[in-house]
């Protein structure tokens, strides 16, 4: 198998797909052919073995191409297991680029995300699940990882950061890749690849505030709620994600201050 795979893992809700597709443009990437196989997570898939993971890049012989593939699941421990031993045991070298969000709004994006996908019928006023809950608890899923692979395999990226300077973003992790970082990705301008992920078409997030409800909830019999946390909820969940937080900025050295000015604004 190609000696480097890049894993875009999560966090879900922060438009790694997007990402998926700006860094898929570069000439030295090799896009999986599906952009969220979830190999590592599917046991069905984990079953079929090497063989069928490498069948899903169109691998060409010499290919000195880093192989990309993003599974927002390999990110979801406790509700999903996490994929790093199973990971481990592939014979190839992998790295991860592991996409953050304001944990708050990173909650308001992901159950936004399942009302679209008809997953939820309770609006975000009145229950937040504890699994996507712990999506936003980036320590505890890196720490997952800990026992499996050296936190030099990691890069952490704020989305913020990619709504600031896309480019800057895509040269960072082009440069972790250990890819030419000073190539032009096509269509970039005002905004991040999360909020165009494809010409004119705002990102999910902002497109479902913009309707203030999804296409499945629209369908649904009861009141279009904006997929809005209220201030006694950002407070409480604020407080129960404190504690990871910190350690994400102590153990995992993530500038936290960045989501500080949103915070702020938000409360």
């Amino acid at each position: 198998m190609k000696k480097r795979f890049a894993l875009l893992i999560g966090a879900v809700g922060s438009d790694t797909t997007a990402l998926f597709r700006h860094l898929g443009a570069h000439p030295q990437v090799l896009p999986c052919q599906v952009a969220e196989p979830h190999f590592f997570t599917d046991d069905r898939k984990w079953a079929l073995g090497v063989e069928f993971y490498r069948s899903l890049w169109d691998f060409r012989e010499p290919d000195e191409r880093v192989a990309l593939e993003a599974s927002s699941d390999y990110a979801r421990h406790p509700s999903v297991p996490c994929p790093a031993e199973r990971i481990a045991q592939m014979p190839t070298g992998f790295r991860f680029v592991y996409l953050l969000q304001d944990p708050l709004a990173r909650i308001e994006a992901h159950h936004a995300l399942e009302l679209e996908r008809g997953m939820l019928r309770r609006p975000l006023c009145e229950e937040v699940p504890a699994e996507i809950v712990d999506a936003s608890r980036y320590s505890a899923q890196l720490d997952a990882y800990a026992n499996w692979f050296p936190p030099e395999d990691f890069m952490l990226l704020a989305q913020e950061q990619l709504d600031r300077d896309p480019a800057a973003a895509l040269r960072r992790i082009c440069s972790f890749l250990e890819i030419d970082p000073y190539f032009g990705f096509p269509g970039l301008h005002a905004g991040s690849p999360a909020q165009t992920p494809a010409p004119g078409r705002p990102g999910l997030l902002q497109r479902l505030r913009a309707r203030g409800t999804s296409p499945a909830a629209a369908a649904m019999p009861r009141p279009r709620t904006p997929a809005r946390l209220g201030p006694e909820q950002r407070a409480r969940l604020g407080e129960a994600l404190a504690a990871d937080t910190e350690r994400l900025r102590q153990h995992w050295g993530f500038d936290v201050s960045i989501w500080q000015p949103r915070s702020r604004e938000a409360a």
